[in-house]
């Protein structure tokens, strides 16, 4: 089983940087896979297809073409818990002298 998640996490790592070299690609390609699907479920799924394809977008390309790692929305709060959610709440204003 080891192998098999080895052999998994690398061609991930593959496909993301594919994506990052080409972005243009790669939205032609999430956009034809997600026509595809739409066309095969004869539209019945057609939000949940782009929100699909929405999602994969920016997890291969970031926000906005940015790389995600970059992003500060991505990145686990400071005291290195990651609440697994991009908005936080901001810290409270400093006490008044």
């Amino acid at each position: 089983m080891p192998r098999k998640t080895a052999a998994l996490g690398a061609a991930l790592d593959a496909a993301r940087r594919f994506a990052r070299k080409n972005p243009e690609k790669t939205r032609s390609y999430l956009d034809k896979a997600a026509d595809f699907a739409d066309r095969q479920t004869k539209g019945k799924y057609s939000s949940q297809i782009r929100s699909a394809s929405d999602k994969a977008s920016q997890a291969a390309l970031g926000r906005d073409g940015r790389d995600p790692a970059s992003d500060p929305q991505d990145r686990p709060v400071e005291d290195g818990r990651d609440t697994g959610s991009t908005s936080r709440t901001p810290p409270p204003p400093p006490p008044s002298a």
